[in-house]
């Protein structure tokens, strides 16, 4: 079957109907448009829903996607017989269009936080199918606190992501890497019955028929046996490089926080110039690098003590930096003891330190040292402050 071409006569067809006339025979097509974009045919399903779902391999174009929604914006908010949105639909699909998944967020961004009646929301569906770097960062820059949100049988976003990417390799590196692709399929046609369970396959969401073997309590052992034992070996390892690239790329802080939680190993894992995601996120000092440094450095404190290629360290990176003045006398020490976001921790603070050992002792404009302002910050633990009396003993002694 020619996609393309098939593509094509949808479009004649929408253009034909959807073009806006002034005379009575404009105004009666556009009528009809509008009710058949409308239209809920089997198990509910507006022609959205069909485009979206029924073809996961394939990505629905965005002009087609944006027609229907100008003309009939309610379809975006419509549910299947399942409580499935278009969104959800969409999210299915691992090769869908990020451009259409922008699209569908900004006619419905209360979508984002509906769940269906099988209790996933369209971020588990996306984690569940093994969605692309780009597609999660749309759905998660929108929705934030979507990350912390389980499954109504209690499965996190992590694990979901971990159980898909595990089994397919992720699927943005595909083009790249093709040499996998015959085993992949061979897993996928073994595997695919416990990937979703009772909630959607990652072939059609459309194919469910309710028949599943597999109950609700054991599917949710079997994400939590990926939890469980982190040491087991991986069929594929692709992902362990995609935090690297989120990183990189700086997207967004709760995707880095997802694929740390999902992956682990992922943040000690060296690419082919021996860095870690701590490695990238230092590599470029913007005004966000502190918060990803953080976020890593809590997901796994041995990174720090990892050298690249070229035999550095994280806080070799950071030295340039760190050893610089920001204002008013302060260092990047003083910086963060005070900062109400960028908690210094017994794992960050170590790595600061370590990049310049002598901001421990200087006093800023305002005659305060960096502990003086880890005592002043009501976020501070005493864990913290008991490290920088150990680290800085006489800075007990000092006088403002």
């Amino acid at each position: 079957e020619d996609t393309d071409e098939a593509w094509d006569i949808l479009r004649q067809w929408l253009h034909r109907y959807s073009s806006s006339s002034s005379s009575d025979k404009g105004r009666s097509n556009l009528m009809r448009f509008k009710i058949a974009a409308r239209y809920q045919g089997e198990d509910k399903r507006t022609a959205l829903h069909c485009l979206l779902g029924d073809y996961p391999e394939h990505n629905t174009p965005i002009d087609v996607a944006e027609t229907l929604i100008r003309y009939a914006p309610e379809v975006a908010r419509m549910k299947d017989t399942r409580g499935l949105l278009p969104l959800h639909y969409a999210c299915v699909g691992y090769n869908k269009c990020p451009q259409v998944m922008k699209l569908l967020v900004q006619a419905f961004p209360e979508g984002l936080r509906q769940m269906c009646m099988d209790g996933w929301l369209p971020i588990h569906e996306a984690c569940g199918n093994g969605a692309s770097l780009e597609v999660l960062n749309i759905l998660i820059q929108a929705f934030p606190q979507s990350i912390h949100v389980h499954t109504r049988d209690g499965i996190p976003s992590s694990l979901l992501l971990r159980h898909a990417w595990e089994k397919h390799g992720g699927w943005e590196l595909e083009e790249e890497e093709d040499a996998d692709d015959d085993e992949e399929e061979d897993n996928d046609d073994e595997g695919d019955e416990d990937n979703h369970n009772e909630h959607d396959s990652v072939e059609s969401i459309s194919s469910h028929n309710g028949d599943d073997n597999q109950d609700d309590g054991e599917e949710l052992m079997e994400y939590n046996s990926l939890a469980d034992d982190d040491e087991q070996p991986l069929k594929n390892t692709k992902h362990l490089f995609f935090l690297h690239k989120a990183t990189s790329d700086r997207l967004s802080l709760c995707l880095i926080k997802l694929l740390s939680q999902a992956f682990p190993k992922s943040c000690k894992t060296q690419d082919e110039n021996g860095m870690v995601p701590l490695h990238h996120a230092l590599s470029k000092i913007d005004p966000s690098f502190m918060f990803f440094v953080m976020i890593l450095v809590e997901a796994s404190p041995e990174s720090t003590f990892l050298k690249d290629s070229q035999g550095r360290t994280p806080s070799q990176l950071l030295q340039k930096f760190a050893s610089k003045q920001i204002s008013d006398g302060k260092y990047l020490l003083h910086y963060l003891a005070e900062h109400p976001r960028i908690l210094l921790t017994e794992n960050l603070l170590p790595l600061i330190v370590h990049a310049n050992p002598d901001s421990l002792a200087i006093k800023d404009n305002y005659g305060k040292l960096p502990f003086h302002y880890s005592c002043l910050n009501p976020n501070s633990s005493i864990e913290v402050l008991m490290l920088f009396i150990k680290l800085s003993p006489e800075s007990l002694l000092v006088m403002e």
